[in-house]
């Protein structure tokens, strides 16, 4: 039985899943990987692609739309691997990569995680940086640094022992259904650390996609995220949760940027406003958005009326 199972989450990834579960079945590891996909009720071609690799992998079709991490744990509750490697859909891992993580983990039974470095790269492929983690990160952080500050974890740069996974019972019970990707990694992997040590191999082992734009934003509720943290780590967990807020603030801040240069005004007011609930100082750090969005206002004001008397004028 494989002591390894990829653990794959996908929707409508027509256009990099096939690189993913080729990652993960073309590794150097000397031993067999199960690659478990499941597919979270895909209307691409993702299906027919998940078909074509046959017994190679084993693939599962949610009957409706779950989101990434309740896919992820129907993928390990289906896995037999006493190691479940993490894996997204637009993200790659290079050939060594179980190579370096498994061992780690066989070499320490206190760790109940391994990770590496990770290259960032666009989605056409070109490479950002040939690292991600600066050197404040690049070791493995104690249960007290997870709560001061938020980690830079991407699920695709991790092994961890299917046990740990299965002992974050709240997040499998209760964060499933109501945190959203991101958050729900994050939340899954303090409860992981609770749980034992980490480890962390100072190379980039995982090739991950960086999404560009603010799309990704909409994956994004941290509310819930922050109440779970709250209640079960208290006065300890104020760092990880101002530094949570002040991320998501400047997120949004710069989202109402892009959108009021669209001229997309009302749009711009609305994510304006939700930042100012995370940050209410975001428009002071961010170049007081509020005056941007008064000088656009008038802008667009007064060219809809120029054009309106402009108009009248040519009519008479």
């Amino acid at each position: 039985m494989p002591r390894v199972s990829a653990i794959i989450p996908v929707y409508n990834g027509e256009a990099t899943i096939a690189r993913a579960i080729d990652s993960a079945i073309d590794q150097d590891f000397g031993e067999p990987v199960e690659v478990i996909v499941v597919n979270d009720c895909s209307s691409d071609s993702t299906e027919a692609i998940l078909e074509r690799y046959g017994v190679r992998i084993r693939y599962l079709t949610q009957t409706r739309r779950m989101g990434v991490v309740a896919a992820r744990n129907a993928a390990v509750a289906a896995a037999s691997g006493e190691y479940l490697a993490l894996l997204d859909a637009d993200d790659s891992w290079l050939p060594n990569k179980l190579t370096r993580l498994v061992p780690a983990l066989d070499g320490n039974p206190n760790a109940v995680l391994a990770y590496a470095d990770y290259i960032p790269v666009f989605p056409d492929g070109k490479q950002w940086r040939a690292t991600s983690f600066t050197l404040e990160f690049a070791h493995a952080p104690s249960m007290d640094e997870m709560l001061t500050r938020r980690w830079p974890f991407a699920p695709s740069m991790i092994v961890m022992r299917r046990n740990a996974y299965l002992g974050a019972d709240t997040f499998v019970e209760r964060a499933a259904g109501n945190l959203r990707a991101g958050l729900g990694e994050d939340y899954m992997l303090l409860l992981a650390r609770e749980q034992g040590e980490f480890i962390y191999i100072p190379e980039p082992l995982t090739r991950f996609q960086v999404i560009i734009g603010y799309e990704s934003l909409d994956k994004w509720e941290p509310d819930v995220f922050i109440a779970l943290v709250r209640e079960r780590y208290g006065h300890r967990a104020r760092g990880t949760l101002a530094r949570l807020r002040l991320d998501y603030a400047g997120m949004l801040a710069y989202k109402a940027n892009l959108e009021v240069h669209q001229g997309r005004l009302l749009r711009a007011l609305r994510t304006s406003t939700k930042a100012m609930r995370y940050d209410p100082w975001q428009f002071l750090r961010k170049g007081n958005l509020a005056k941007i969005l008064s000088r656009r206002a008038i802008h667009v004001i007064g060219s809809s009326l120029r054009a309106r008397w402009s108009s009248r004028g040519a009519a008479s």
